[in-house]
């Protein structure tokens, strides 16, 4: 059996890696807005992420 546990921890590990990433200064309002949205992005896959985790623990 897969081991999801494992890749949830490096998918979400990946994800604060690439929030981090994204989070370094940026040249223009354009790119501020493209990097607000990835960041918005990660972030809600990781809390629906997290929601499935705690809820399949039961």
């Amino acid at each position: 059996m897969p081991d999801y546990q494992k890749m949830y921890y490096l998918m979400f590990h990946a994800a604060e890696d690439a929030i981090s990433i994204l989070g370094t200064p940026p040249y223009s309002a354009e790119e501020i807005a493209v990097r607000t949205k990835a960041v918005d992005t990660l972030i809600a896959a990781q809390q629906a992420c997290e929601d499935i985790y705690v809820e399949s623990e039961d």
